[in-house]
This record gives structure tokens, C-alpha cells and sequence, in this order.
């Protein structure tokens, strides 16, 4: 998707409440470029970890 977009910075994506990612930044919009940096930063901490490709992983989501 990312490829293919023609705006991959444009916001595709808008919270009525900020997301905090992960890495500590919060969202109100994201772009596919943003979403794609976010997901890189964990893949590379979850592989520093230890986890490899098809390891199960938990996931915790929550609302303040």
C-alpha cells in the first residue's frame, strides 16, 4: 500500500482520541509512511528480543 499510494505522508487514518504508540509519540492522524515506521520500530525491538518470524506475540490494548 505504501508503494502504491500517491500521498504516503497524507493522513490515512484520524482518532477522535490520541493513539500513543508504542514508541512514545501519539497520533490524532497517521500516514501509511508513519504507520510503516511505527511497525518498523517494533519489528526491530521484538527482534532484538529474541522473536522470530511466526512466534506468537501478546498484544494489550487500553483506554485511559
Amino acid at each position: 500500500a505504501l508503494k502504491a499510494s500517491p500521498a504516503p505522508a497524507a493522513p490515512i487514518l484520524y482518532m477522535e482520541k490520541a493513539l500513543r504508540s508504542p514508541t512514545g509519540r501519539s497520533y490524532r492522524e497517521i500516514s501509511l509512511a508513519e504507520l510503516r515506521r511505527e511497525a518498523d520500530q517494533l519489528a526491530f525491538w521484538y527482534a532484538a528480543q529474541g522473536v522470530r518470524a511466526a512466534d506468537p506475540v501478546a498484544v494489550c490494548t487500553y483506554h485511559w
